[in-house]
């Protein structure tokens, strides 16, 4: 087993806190993309109408579009890194929600 020295930072290769974050999201992003798309699958494999399955992106998108118009203020209140945490844990939230 190979432990790190004392003092030595937790995340090799980041410099900053944001860096990881950043990373973080992207990646939850990519597992959320195939997550959805495996979910529209399983829809339609259930007998759901493309009605639904379109139903579930409408509703999806004026939601996300409000974020994004406001994301100037919240980062600029909160700060990056603490929107970017906040940014996964809603990622994780939703990911059960889908299922």
């Amino acid at each position: 087993m190979v432990c790190r020295e004392p003092g030595a930072p937790l995340l090799q290769g980041f410099h900053h806190p944001s860096e990881a974050c950043s990373r973080m999201c992207m990646e939850c992003s990519a597992i959320m993309g195939y997550l959805e798309a495996y979910f529209y699958i399983f829809l339609s494999g259930i007998g759901s109408s493309n009605t639904l399955i379109g139903l579930t992106v409408t509703i999806g998108v004026p939601f996300e579009i409000m974020i994004q118009i406001s994301a100037t203020a919240i980062v600029g209140k909160i700060g990056h890194v603490n929107s970017l945490a906040c940014g996964v844990f809603l990622l994780f939230i939703r990911a059960l929600g889908k299922f």
